[in-house]
């Protein structure tokens, strides 16, 4: 499996994490994880359904590209 498939899966898993967990604070899921919490904040916003890049950066109050950059 390349790196950006083991990427995404591990962010559908954290995803489906938070879904199920809905009741869990993200600095709380910061601690659990490796992420950071702009990360975490995203992956709540994502759990809710897809989301365009322009609006995570949007609510995220960043620049579109720093949304997109690795």
């Amino acid at each position: 499996m390349t790196a950006r498939r083991e990427l995404v899966a591990r962010i559908a898993e954290l995803v489906e994490s938070i879904a199920a967990t809905s009741q869990t604070a993200p600095r709380d899921f910061a601690m659990e994880t490796d992420l950071t919490l702009p990360q975490i904040r995203i992956l709540y916003m994502l759990a809710s359904g897809p989301a365009r890049i322009t609006d995570i950066s949007r609510a995220q109050g960043m620049a579109r590209a720093n949304a997109s950059s690795r």
